[in-house]
């Protein structure tokens, strides 16, 4: 088959461009569902566009960490009488805390939570697979990560969810796994399950950790 150059994902394969050190780095991260749809800068997301969201992605810094708006495969468009769930999780001792958000101001607490109550946490994370599919970003990750988002869903739906830029869209499909801080490229749905599953080996796919 015909790799189609034009895209920024087939093209990077075709050279064999490195993974090897391109992960994110962040030994926090801020999990916040949001249904979208997804600004190009995810923070700017209503209801997070301006302060608040400038607010939150400082407060994500300050404690090493990064934030990701986040969803479950397939669901779309805003819900105003739902309450969503935020999760703060930490790669280094694999806990967390977590909680549910309505505003704005909620979301800049979640963030505060990644200092001072999370470090206190011993609540162990529960697994999650984050797999970027924010085409808003780059049509690659739209492309590449939603075959693997259903593909994987269908064996671990509480554990799967779609995610904003990871970064490197040239990589995708790409995922981060938590809360080991694992992050993956150059992904298709056979090879996404082989890594999720532990049976493929991480030299292939593996852009490091992200802690």
């Amino acid at each position: 088959m015909t790799l189609d150059l034009s895209r920024c994902s087939a093209a990077a394969r075709d050279r064999g461009e490195p993974l090897a050190g391109t992960a994110p780095v962040a030994s926090r991260w801020l999990l916040v569902e949001h249904p979208g749809p997804w600004a190009k800068k995810p923070l700017e997301t209503p209801p997070l566009l301006g302060r608040a969201g400038e607010e939150v992605e400082a407060t994500c810094a300050s404690f090493g960490g990064k934030a990701l708006l986040i969803r479950r495969q397939g669901r779309r468009g805003p819900d105003p009488d739902d309450a969503r769930h935020w999760f703060a999780v930490d790669t280094v001792r694999g806990t967390w805390v977590r909680g549910t958000w309505r505003t704005p101001e909620d979301v800049l607490a979640a963030a505060r939570a990644l200092g001072s109550e999370l470090s206190a946490s011993d609540t162990d994370a529960d697994p999650m697979v984050l797999v970027c599919t924010q085409g808003t970003r780059d049509a690659c990750c739209a492309v590449r990560g939603r075959p693997i988002v259903a593909t994987l869903a269908r064996e671990r739906p509480d554990e799967v969810w779609e995610c904003t830029h990871l970064g490197g869209h040239r990589f995708a499909g790409t995922l981060l796994v938590l809360p080991e801080g694992a992050c993956y490229g150059y992904l298709d749905p056979d090879t996404a399950a082989g890594v999720v599953g532990g049976t493929s080996p991480g030299t292939s796919t593996g852009r490091g950790c992200a802690g």
